[in-house]
């Protein structure tokens, strides 16, 4: 094994583990043009280099989700007329996202925001029933003397 007997029929250089023959077979639609990236490709996020290109935005009216879940979320730990307005503007907006009229990107936000506004609502009328409740007794029993 004197002086590169080893390596007769096989290129010497990087690599050394060549494969011989043709190579794993492709699939896809680059699969014709010699794999992927075909020369000339641009990959539609953009080249470095090229400025940012802008999509364009929803035609209609934009989502108001985010200002939606702030709503609900403030229901909770400030005031629970923010849950009503949060609930009722949601209720429209997915009217209007399900009509096509707005942004139906921000429909996630939208129910959620939905939701958390509903349950503060229950749970604030469950407390203000048992406040009136028990108000109620201390009046019939005349618990304030």
């Amino acid at each position: 094994m004197a002086g590169g007997q080893h390596n007769q029929g096989q290129p010497t250089g990087y690599p050394h583990n060549q494969q011989t023959g043709p190579g794993p077979q492709q699939s896809g639609p680059y699969a014709q043009q010699g794999g992927y990236p075909p020369p000339g490709h641009q990959q539609p996020y953009g080249q470095p280099g090229q400025p940012y290109q802008h999509y364009p935005r929803f035609p209609g009216e934009q989502h108001r989700g985010t200002i939606l879940i702030v709503l609900a979320i403030l229901s909770w730990a400030v005031c629970a007329v923010c849950g009503i307005v949060a609930m009722v503007m949601a209720k429209t907006d997915m009217k209007k996202i399900e009509a096509g009229q707005m942004d139906p990107a921000g429909m996630s936000l939208t129910k959620a925001a939905y939701w958390v506004s509903l349950a503060n609502v229950i749970f604030v009328g469950f407390i203000v029933v048992l406040y009136a409740g028990f108000i109620a007794l201390l009046i019939a029993t005349d618990g304030f003397r």
